[in-house]
């Protein structure tokens, strides 16, 4: 027992000082590598070079007895997508280097940065087609009768409509659409002709109705990527206009296919973002 000195209680017991206890030990998840089924094609997986990027395509075309691209009487063109592995989000060295350039007093930037990592592995157990290019608005308007885009003729303020005067902005991807009507975009697709898949040359005709829908996050990162290993999905050098748009280009929009990240990420011919939507098939 302790004591201490008091001017009422010169000798008044005292409980004994504890240590604080110690936080317990939380045991880290341990997880196993995912190995691809021995009895499926070779999976895409990062890092590949791109001529072993186009060989999976081809080996998983033959194994679903599908072709590497499609076309919808929409005019889109979608190509095939082999399951895969790879390493979502940015590493810390780049994180770094972006956040040391960026602006001091941009946080909303900064945060965008840092919600990137930690990179992770991520694993896309099926294949899928997705559209080589964003919808265009002529595709939009086809489907949905109406053009939302505000970088158009008919856009709802006159000075985005003054950035494409005397433009045709068919061929430019529709902008100014939500999720939502992205998504009725794609029951559209589902629900009348538009979405039919014309044959192939070397296919009469095809087995299978497609179902579209949006692509989720993982699944565009991993068609982005194509087996690489780079930063970013379109390289290790962030680039002064990623989609083909920003100061640099005019501040608008400009026909599809047509933009620095797209001639980035060619691998396996797939592009994307406005709108972009996938078709699961499966054997």
């Amino acid at each position: 027992m302790l004591f201490r000195s008091s001017p009422l209680e010169p000798n008044a017991p005292v409980a004994a000082e504890t240590q604080p206890a110690e936080p317990p030990v939380v045991p880290q998840p341990v997880y196993e590598a995912f190995v691809p089924p021995s009895d499926q094609p070779r999976w895409l997986l990062s890092p590949c070079s791109a001529e072993e990027a186009v060989k999976v395509q081809a080996g998983w075309s033959e194994y679903l007895g599908l072709p590497v691209e499609i076309t919808n009487r929409l005019g889109q063109t979608f190509r095939l997508i082999p399951p895969g592995i790879y390493q979502r989000g940015t590493n810390s060295e780049a994180i770094q280097s972006l956040l040391n350039s960026a602006p001091p007093d941009d946080w909303h930037w900064k945060n965008c940065l840092t919600s990137s990592t930690p990179r992770h592995e991520v694993v896309v157990t099926r294949p899928f087609y997705l559209a080589q290019h964003e919808t265009t608005q002529n595709e939009y308007v086809k489907v949905m009768e109406r053009n939302p885009s505000w970088y158009s003729t008919t856009g709802p303020e006159s000075y985005y409509v003054e950035q494409v005067k005397g433009l045709d902005t068919s061929n430019h991807p529709v902008e100014g659409v939500s999720w939502n009507d992205a998504n009725d975009f794609c029951k559209k697709l589902n629900e009348g002709e538009w979405g039919a898949i014309l044959p192939a040359p070397e296919q009469k005709s095809l087995t299978w109705t497609p179902k579209y829908r949006l692509p989720t996050d993982a699944e565009w990162e991993h068609a982005a990527r194509s087996g690489s290993a780079t930063w970013f999905w379109f390289g290790d050098e962030e680039p002064q206009v990623t989609g083909w748009f920003g100061a640099p280009n005019q501040n608008r929009t400009w026909p599809v296919g047509q933009g620095e990240s797209d001639r980035k990420s060619t691998r396996l011919n797939s592009s994307h973002t406005v709108i972009s939507y996938a078709v699961f098939c499966l054997k």
